[in-house]
This record gives structure tokens, C-alpha cells and sequence, in this order.
């Protein structure tokens, strides 16, 4: 387990990171979470040792990690620019850390090897990594941190500099590297789809503190803070009787003729559809609710787009959600 304590990070008296607090269990894919600039790849380059914190430790199964320089910690890592050699070859790039470190050449023979096999980069080995598209440069760059046999691999943003399409292929080509090696991952990363369909558990952090930390339903289905809920995924503020309740879009229904009463539903809100955004396998529809707080931020519904629906922008709608919909933020509500 890497366990890390009252971490506390400051450049030019800016602090970074307050008291960041950790436990990522053996074994698993870990995220680490937030907007830009909020200290998550700060927090990375502490754990591999390529910063030091100002204040608290950090200990690998039960040893301290904290006055440990890079090369001595079991950790590797994978640059969000991948950080690979130019002139040299596929299989040059992915032994030289071994090879630094004085291996035999059959350890490292099967070292490039059973790497180059895993990230299927077997027939490119003599290839110059400067000749490859960005896809194969990552599978490279993964192939040289796991040919080191890490205990554990860090990963800064490492789908980037991807496509939408050919990040989707590599999320699933990470999670099956992971499984098969059975190492612990930790990934930074801005994207909380990302996050969310690869992660063990995640941990959110705002402006250099952590806002929560669980498995991907906790983080999504109870989230503590308005900011969580926000950054993963999208939430309404739903204003009914005095209070407001907080649901997500596609906890919302629709209907141009009304609902059937039923005791399972809150139901009395209507309004006019603004929009209709259609984004392929669902559909997101904008409707203004005039009861609502007036700050003209529409009532946003999610539907899967197989389900079929007539309704065009200005039509009248009624909306209800079922009981027990509601996220129950622990935090501090704004708006």
C-alpha cells in the first residue's frame, strides 16, 4: 500500500498542495483527479520523487519513501510528452533503463521482449520511435516503464496528446495491461470520463486539497461537495417547496402530454424546451422552467437517443424524477 501523509507543497510562498492525505491500495488503478492547476501532477512528481514536499511522508509497503531519490524508488513513470529517445530504436528505448542499470543480456532480452509483446509493439522493435503515430509512442513509453518490473506505474495525463477515438481503443488497452501485470497504477488526469470507466477508486482535488476520495459510484452517486458533483459529471439545482435538490440529468423524464400519477415520482414542474443536443448515443435536452431561481440556466435532461421522441425547441414539456433521485451533497451548496 502507498500510504501518504499531511502532504504540504508550496512554490514562492503559493501553495500548491494542503495536506494531502492518501492510501492507494496494492494492486490497483488509482486516478487522480481535477482542473488544471489544481497540484494533481505536482502531487505525481512528489510520489516519483522528482519533487520534494515541504512537510509530510510517504511510505511503499510499510517503507518510507520521502528521502528516497527517483532511482531508488520502485516506482516508474510515463510523461504526459512520453519522453522518448528519438534516435534510437522501439527496442533501444524500451531497454535502456535495464540496461542502465547493468542487467544481463538475457534478463534484458526477455525484459524487452515479454514489454514489447504486452504493449503488442513486437514488430516495430527495430523501428525509430520518431517514425511512429502518437498511439504507438504511448504503447513505447509504456513498454520502458514496465520493462524496469516497477512495483508501481504513474501515469501524467498520458492520453493527451491523443484523439478522442484512439484514446477510447487505449483506456481499454491500459486496463488490460494493468490487470495483466496485477501492479498498482496511478494515472493523473483532467478527464473524468477517463477517470471514471478505468478507476479502482479516484480521489478529486481542488485547488491543491482533496474534495473526496472513493470508488467511481461514490464519486459520481454521492458526492460530498457541490464542486464534485459538478466536476464529475453534471448536476440540476432544482428549486421545489423552499429547498432546492440536486439531480443529475439523466435522472430526469419528460413528457409533452403530461404523467399518470404515481406516488414513485415527484412531479409538478413544467416548462418550454430551449434546446435539443443531439451527441450520438444520447441526447441532451435544455428546458426552461419559469418556477425556477431566474439565473436563465435551463433544466438539463439526458436521454438515450434509441429512445425515440417528437418534441422540437418550444415545445412544452412536463418533467419529474423518481424518489430518491436526489444526491445528498454533504458540503456546502452555492446557487
Amino acid at each position: 500500500m502507498l500510504e501518504i501523509q499531511s502532504v504540504h507543497k508550496s512554490f514562492q510562498d503559493v501553495s500548491i498542495l494542503s495536506d494531502i492525505s492518501l492510501s492507494v491500495r496494492q494492486g490497483d488503478f488509482f486516478s487522480i483527479v481535477g482542473p488544471s492547476g489544481c497540484g494533481k501532477s505536482t502531487l505525481l512528481r512528489i510520489i516519483a520523487g522528482l519533487e520534494s514536499s515541504d512537510e509530510g511522508s510517504l511510505k511503499w509497503c510499510g517503507r518510507s519513501m520521502s528521502n528516497q531519490p527517483a532511482h531508488r524508488r520502485p516506482f516508474n513513470m510515463v510523461f504526459q510528452r512520453y519522453a522518448l529517445f528519438p534516435h534510437m530504436t522501439v527496442q533501444e528505448n524500451v531497454g535502456f533503463g535495464p540496461s542502465v542499470k547493468g542487467w544481463s543480456p538475457s534478463d534484458l532480452k526477455t525484459a524487452v521482449d515479454d514489454a514489447l509483446h504486452l504493449v503488442q509493439m513486437d514488430d516495430y522493435r527495430r523501428r525509430r520511435v520518431d517514425t511512429l503515430s502518437g498511439g504507438q509512442q504511448q504503447r513505447v513509453a509504456l513498454a520502458r516503464a514496465i520493462a524496469n518490473k516497477p512495483e508501481v506505474l504513474l501515469l501524467d495525463e498520458p492520453m493527451s496528446a491523443l484523439d478522442q477515438k484512439l484514446r477510447e481503443s487505449m483506456r481499454i488497452e491500459l486496463l488490460r495491461i494493468q490487470r495483466r501485470l496485477g501492479i498498482t497504477f496511478i494515472m493523473v488526469t483532467h478527464d473524468q470520463e477517463e477517470a471514471l470507466t478505468m478507476s479502482d477508486r479516484i480521489a478529486i482535488l481542488s485547488q491543491g486539497r482533496i474534495e473526496q476520495c472513493g470508488t467511481p459510484e461514490e464519486i459520481y452517486r454521492s458526492p460530498k461537495t457541490e464542486f464534485v458533483a459538478n466536476f464529475v459529471g453534471a448536476i440540476n439545482h432544482v428549486r421545489v417547496g423552499g429547498g432546492v435538490l440536486y439531480l443529475r440529468p439523466e435522472d430526469l423524464e419528460l413528457s409533452r402530454s403530461g404523467f399518470d400519477h404515481d406516488e414513485d415520482f415527484h412531479q409538478g414542474l413544467t416548462g418550454t424546451v430551449r434546446e435539443i443536443l443531439f451527441k450520438g448515443a444520447v441526447t441532451d435536452f435544455a428546458i426552461d422552467i419559469p418556477t425556477q431561481n431566474g439565473s436563465g440556466r435551463p433544466l438539463m435532461v439526458q436521454k438515450p437517443s434509441s429512445i425515440r421522441h417528437e418534441l422540437v425547441v418550444g415545445d412544452p414539456v412536463f418533467v419529474r424524477w423518481r424518489r430518491g433521485a436526489e444526491l445528498k451533497l454533504q458540503g456546502e451548496i452555492h446557487g
